[in-house]
């Protein structure tokens, strides 16, 4: 037991020093850089045209839907970055280990408005044109050099883009909230 916490110990003293060191990096080369300006534009763009031109009857169930694939997606793009199978080079925030501005704005928002767009049209089409959507706009966020795939196939990105895609459909469409109380 006292071996595992001293471990833990040296390995929360290592991440501590990495930690800083990547606050300072990020800090001289990424902070107010062009890049990351584009990054603030990514997430407040996204907002404002949300607020402005969502479905308001439905918004709080594409709300409901998108701050699931919100979760979902960091979570998948954390683990992607654990196992450095892409890293991000500009990021908005310093410590999140993810993209914030793709998890948590725009690919969420994008289904949302996907979803409430012709809502009764085969999901699956629908599913496919996200997931062509999500590698062109990879594509752009790699060429512009927000974005660097070290161990992974753009094929991959399209299946998950895909489930991710309708895993917010069929949240979207349940039935079965009953009022509170």
């Amino acid at each position: 037991m006292y071996l595992l916490a001293t471990i833990y110990s040296q390995f929360d003293d290592k991440v501590s020093a990495l930690n800083q060191q990547k606050l300072t990096i990020w800090y001289e080369h990424s902070f107010l850089n062009w890049r990351w300006w584009l990054g603030v534009v990514f997430i407040i763009v996204p907002i404002l045209i949300w607020i402005t031109c969502r479905d308001k009857k439905s918004a709080d169930r594409l709300q409901y839907a998108g701050l699931l694939v919100a979760l979902v997606s960091s979570y998948l793009d954390y683990v992607g970055i654990f196992f450095r199978l892409w890293r991000y080079d500009y990021e908005v925030v310093p410590f999140t280990a993810n993209y914030f501005p793709t998890s948590f704005t725009i690919l969420p928002i994008s289904i949302m408005f996907l979803l409430q767009i012709k809502p009764h049209a085969n999901p699956f089409i629908k599913a496919v044109v996200f997931s062509v959507f999500s590698l062109a706009a990879l594509l752009v966020i790699q060429w512009i050099g927000l974005y660097q795939p070290l161990r992974w196939n753009y094929l991959y990105s399209m299946i998950i883009q895909f489930f991710l895609y309708l895993f917010a459909h069929v949240l979207s469409t349940r039935k079965r909230f009953e009022p509170l109380g």
